[in-house]
């Protein structure tokens, strides 16, 4: 799978986040970041219901009310998922990384690419086994995020893409940086020594 990413050779003017071409991230993301929220309120029904059944017994009733607590759980999980997931995108440009996020309460992450420091891939033991892998991007500005869930191959891709444009960003900068020599007499360069033509002058 290829992103749409434009080309890192030109770099046009800075876009508005609204005209950006956002992505959504892996379809399993919400479950592969909440499984441990689902194996916590499993522990606590089967906690409590176990206690009842030792002490009360349990009949046909008990175990339909059982398996529709169960039911319903996951129902509310798989719905707060897929909500979760379509809210949760993620786009780049030749500025930044930005990152959408949140069901009831929105939340919208950018991060500079000339303060990123690091781009690591990160792959937790239940991602690992379906084959998916987390971006995490350390900023010197403190506005770390994390990027996923996303398949090993795209999560790749955007993270060579991610470091590539932070480096020519970086660069384009310190050039701009640096002082021009003037011209001097004769088209000789301002400073150098008399007699002696600068280095790559004809």
């Amino acid at each position: 799978m290829s992103l749409p990413i434009p080309p890192a050779q030109s770099v046009p003017p800075s876009s508005s986040p609204d005209s950006l071409q956002w992505q959504r991230v892996h379809r399993a993301t919400p479950f592969v970041r909440g499984w441990i929220v689902l194996v916590a309120l499993v522990f606590v029904i089967l906690q409590n219901a176990g206690q009842d059944i030792y002490e009360q017994g349990v009949d046909g009733t008990g175990i339909l009310i059982i398996v529709g607590v169960f039911l319903a759980f996951g129902l509310l999980w798989i719905g707060y998922g897929w909500l979760a997931w379509r809210r949760m995108t993620y786009a780049i440009d030749y500025e930044s990384v930005y990152l959408k996020s949140g069901v009831i309460f929105r939340q919208e992450k950018q991060v500079r690419l000339d303060r990123i420091q690091a781009v690591d891939s990160a792959k937790p033991l239940i991602a690992r086994l379906v084959g998916l892998a987390e971006l995490q991007i350390t900023s010197a500005a403190s506005s770390d995020f994390k990027l996923g869930f996303l398949t090993d191959s795209v999560a790749q891709q955007l993270r060579n893409e991610i470091l590539a444009r932070a480096a020519g960003v970086v660069a384009a900068k310190r050039a701009q940086q640096l002082p021009q020599p003037a011209p001097g007499p004769g088209g000789s360069l301002a400073g150098a020594p008399l007699g002696v033509t600068p280095f790559g002058a004809a």
